[in-house]
């Protein structure tokens, strides 16, 4: 669908926030996937057909729904054209007016983050492999049983909304019908906080910072795996409520907490889901590693040796080296290095990649 606007101001503008912003991409590599997000050809097409149609409703004069709606279809591809991480693309394409001068609540960036993985395909209907959606059976748990399937094993696992699940793999079983995507508690709302200096640090579960609120109102996102010493003296919102830190009275004082403080959006750490489905990690500590993986190495995620000997055999002859891949991870191998899965009928069983052959455990 093409958004018509009456002039090229807003996308101008949009633009050079985001390049001031994330100074690593280019203004004018940004205009032109912007322009494509809003249905034109390219940035130069934008400009030609501005005022070609009635200007399409703005953001404000639509409904909840059909807003993002909107943003996820824009945000889905304008990241997929700028290769970057596409909720630091939300958080500050959030505080533009590119189609609109409505306000993002707090409810807006959750649904339209999660919405953003069930349109790429991290998430969704599919079955026992991970990313699918998953409830465990015959086990009373303190929050909740459906999530996200993590690993399909022994044990299986799930990330629910407020945190990891583990079951024996018969207790897991897969939803046949689509589950509502989210974004886990623990990836969003602080555990609490501490005052360093001249700034507030909010900091999550595992102590990675999630927040740096100055005393002169500026509002920093930090990466989560810039760690910091958070000593005796910080304040957890458990502590003050009585309450486990994921209820929902902990959960509402956190939050009105940083709205207090004018923090608005999702931090770094919001996007975690993707990078724990792909790495198979059922710790909040490792998903801040692996993280930090990806943002210094985007474009080197091929497997390594080591990385998947930890969980199977490696066998040397004198010229080559083979991998036997486990079967909880094979799917995740495939998917990683882009290798087709094959039918049902006929799936695959091995590959190589450079010096290098993989295989699956069942197969040998």
């Amino acid at each position: 669908m093409r958004i018509f606007v009456e002039n090229d101001r807003r996308l101008l503008a949009a633009a050079k926030h985001l390049s001031r912003q994330i100074p690593e991409l280019k203004l004018s590599r940004i205009q032109e996937a912007l322009s494509k997000a809003l249905g034109y050809r390219d940035f130069h097409d934008f400009q030609s057909e501005l005022k070609s149609e009635v200007a399409t409703p703005l953001d404000h004069e639509i409904s909840e729904i059909e807003f993002r709606r909107r943003w996820v279809k824009i945000l889905v591809e304008a990241t997929g054209i700028l290769d970057a991480d596409d909720g630091t693309i939300q958080y500050h394409l959030s505080k533009t007016q590119l189609t609109g001068n409505r306000k993002w609540t707090l409810d807006d960036h959750l649904s339209i983050r999660a919405q953003c993985w069930l349109a790429q395909g991290i998430v969704g209907l599919r079955g026992r492999q991970y990313g699918g959606f998953g409830r465990i059976k015959e086990q009373d748990t303190q929050f909740g049983e459906d999530g996200y399937i993590v690993n399909s094993g022994e044990p299986s696992a799930i990330l629910a909304p407020n945190g990891f699940l583990q079951c024996a793999d018969y207790e897991l079983e897969p939803l046949n019908s689509p589950g509502m995507p989210f974004v886990p508690h623990s990836h969003y709302v602080p555990y609490g906080y501490k005052l360093d200096g001249d700034r507030k640090i909010y900091f999550g579960r595992e102590y990675f910072p999630l927040w740096f609120v100055h005393s002169d109102g500026r509002i920093e996102r930090p990466d989560p795996w810039n760690r910091f010493h958070a000593g005796s003296d910080c304040i957890w919102f458990a502590t003050i409520t009585g309450e486990h830190f994921l209820s929902e009275k902990t959960r509402t004082l956190a939050l009105n907490c940083l709205a207090e403080d004018g923090v608005s959006g999702l931090p770094v750490f919001a996007n975690a889901t993707p990078s724990i489905l792909k790495s198979g990690t059922t710790s909040l500590s490792a998903a801040v590693d692996v993280l930090e993986s990806q943002h210094f190495h985007r474009k080197s995620w091929m497997p390594t040796v080591a990385k998947y000997a930890k969980r199977s055999q490696i066998a040397e002859g004198d010229d080559e080296m083979s991998v036997i891949v486990a079967e909880n991870d094979w799917e995740r191998l495939l998917d990683e290095c882009k290798v087709e899965h094959g039918s049902s009928s006929d799936p695959c069983r091995y590959f190589e990649l450079g010096a290098v052959q993989y295989i699956r455990e069942a197969s040998w």
